[in-house]
């Protein structure tokens, strides 16, 4: 693209020949646009004299009014979009029943309301990188999301362990029981290491974002909406369609809640590295223990009876969080397709632990 003195110097230099109606409609034309491949089919018309200047004239102003095919296959791509159609598909794919039927029908209304207020609000018209080339949403938040909850689990479970068994492997019990603060260092200890493993995490949270947004430039980005349709990317069912949030979400937004959701995670696996490290008393067992639990809550997710009692079982299981990481906040599954359910399983993982 040309800036509008080196625009203006290149139509001058070819409006040699042309009538001075010509030459002021080449000129405000090449200067609205800015297109320059256009300016010249332009003039090379007009030079021509093969046709009318008033017909080439209308034609090219209609191609000038033209929305940009970005444009147009936004509007196209929300115009499509019927949260109820996709109801049916999931109803049809998983055949649920009785009230989970009915949750998942007043699901999908709140969904297609939600669908018509981005509408409304234009809020797929926001420009960003084409998400079916670039896939930035699942990149950040899903493949490298779900690395970084991994890693920081690790971090939290280690540094709890690595603290509150150091007296054990040095040897040294004895001696600190019969400290003042012998008979509570332990409750030290684990609060001690739950700050460490957030700092850790946080550190390393830090470095990965600043490193992928100096990769990735977000400059002018941050309010553009997650649910646009350049950011759409073809989902989990292989559809194709925008990110249907339960609110009005933009990109900085969408990043905090998710450092959010990144805390509520690890203060979780805080919770239970503790109190399994409370009941065996040696890291070595606790760490194979955690492991293990995670395993097996990971193969549970995976179950579903399409009931509403398989809702319930989502919520208590927090592995869940980590594989619809990249689709918390939106619509996503039969089963998680409403609002702070990602704070429910964060809420009601927690109590149950406690």
């Amino acid at each position: 693209m040309l800036s509008m003195k080196e625009m203006a110097e290149w139509i001058k230099k070819r409006l040699e020949g042309m009538s001075e109606e010509e030459m002021v409609f080449v000129l405000e034309y090449g200067m609205s646009t800015g297109d320059r491949e256009l300016t010249g089919n332009l003039i090379e018309e007009i030079k021509s004299k093969d046709r009318d200047f008033e017909t080439i004239k209308k034609r090219y102003l209609a191609i000038a009014e033209k929305k940009p095919l970005w444009v147009e296959t936004a509007e196209s791509l929300i115009a499509s979009l019927e949260m109820l159609r996709i109801e049916k598909e999931e109803m049809l794919q998983y055949h649920p029943k009785g009230f989970m039927k009915k949750f998942v029908k007043d699901n999908y209304e709140h969904l297609q309301k939600r669908v018509e207020e981005i509408k409304s609000d234009k809020e797929y018209n926001d420009a960003f990188y084409p998400g079916q080339y670039y896939e930035i949403h699942s990149l950040l938040y899903s493949k490298l999301g779900k690395k970084l909850i991994v890693e920081m689990s690790l971090l939290m479970a280690l540094s709890i362990l690595f603290i509150m068994d150091y007296e054990r492997l040095q040897k040294t019990n004895d001696l600190v029981d019969a400290t003042r603060t012998g008979k509570r260092i332990m409750d030290y200890k684990a609060f001690t290491g739950t700050l460490s493993g957030i700092l850790f995490s946080a550190i390393l949270c830090s470095v990965t974002w600043i490193y992928f947004f100096y990769c990735v430039s977000f400059k002018g980005l941050w309010n553009v909406s997650v649910a646009s349709t350049l950011v759409a990317e073809k989902r989990y069912s292989g559809w194709f369609y925008p990110f249907v949030t339960f609110f009005k979400m933009t990109q900085i937004q969408y990043l905090i809640l998710t450092l959010t959701v990144y805390l509520g995670i690890i203060l979780l696996i805080a919770l239970a590295t503790i109190a399994i490290q409370f009941l065996l008393g040696n890291s070595y067992f606790s760490f194979a223990i955690l492991i293990l639990l995670n395993m097996a809550l990971f193969l549970v997710a995976y179950y579903s009876n399409v009931t509403f009692m398989d809702v319930i079982l989502r919520l208590l299981n927090p592995t869940n969080l980590y594989i619809t990481s990249g689709a918390w906040f939106m619509e996503n599954d039969i089963t998680l397709s409403f609002a702070g359910n990602e704070f429910w399983i964060i809420g009601v993982t927690g109590v149950w632990m406690t």
